[in-house]
């Protein structure tokens, strides 16, 4: 730089000219990057979200392309569904429709579809043979009793005090008779005879099974006792 008075050559590191003596002023330039103290200016927080959503819309295109390339097979294109009314595809990700729609026909042959009822109806197997006697479990109503006689004692199992159970293993016909009686434990002097014939005095409401009256087992016990 030159001296503005004599203008003899001057050195910026001296504060006046060696020559005339007069003041010398540095000449500051800041740069339109830099402020008043020098430092460079942070960028705008608005700049830096747009760039960054711009980053992430371009990485989330490329990795939507990558894997719908994948699922396609080699050489195929995509074909996109379109209703035969409007033409607009369904499926299509601005109109958020995932399903297509319904579609109705007339003419000859033409109905709805057959409606298939699951849930209280009663199954019925055409192979069942419901004459034959079922077990409890076979059932899906079990027999109720009504009433049930009680034996009585005979005279010479009193006499010889005889005490126990007599045990019968019958039928509960579907007719609403006692059937099929057949002693599992008996007891002496006639007292498994009174037990045979109060078992037949029984009544009940037969047994179902799918909504038919059935035969079914039932094991009958019945004690004697002397007070």
């Amino acid at each position: 730089m030159n001296c503005p008075i004599c203008q003899a050559p001057a050195s910026p590191e001296h504060m006046s000219c060696l020559q005339c003596g007069a003041t010398l002023t540095p000449i500051t330039r800041t740069r339109p990057d830099l402020g008043q103290s020098g430092n460079r200016q942070a960028p705008n927080l608005a700049s830096i979200v747009l760039l960054m959503l711009g980053v992430a819309l371009s990485l989330g295109g490329y990795v939507y392309l990558r894997a719908h390339r994948k699922q396609q097979p080699p050489g195929a294109t995509s074909k996109v569904p379109v209703t035969r009314e409007s033409g607009i595809p369904y499926g299509d990700p601005i109109l958020r429709s995932s399903t297509p729609p319904a579609e109705t026909s007339s003419g000859i042959g033409s109905g709805p579809d057959p409606t298939i009822v699951v849930g209280d109806a009663q199954s019925t197997d055409v192979n069942t043979d419901y004459n034959r006697v079922f077990t409890s479990r076979e059932v899906t109503q079990k027999a109720r009793v009504l009433t049930k006689p009680e034996p009585g004692y005979t005279e010479a199992a009193r006499r010889n005090q005889i005490v126990g159970v007599v045990v019968l293993k019958a039928v509960f016909s579907s007719t609403g008779t006692v059937t099929q009686i057949t002693p599992l434990k008996e007891l002496p002097f006639g007292l498994t005879e009174k037990a045979v014939a109060a078992a037949k005095g029984i009544t009940f409401v037969p047994a179902m099974k799918d909504g038919h009256n059935v035969s079914t087992y039932i094991q009958l016990e019945y004690s004697f006792n002397l007070y």
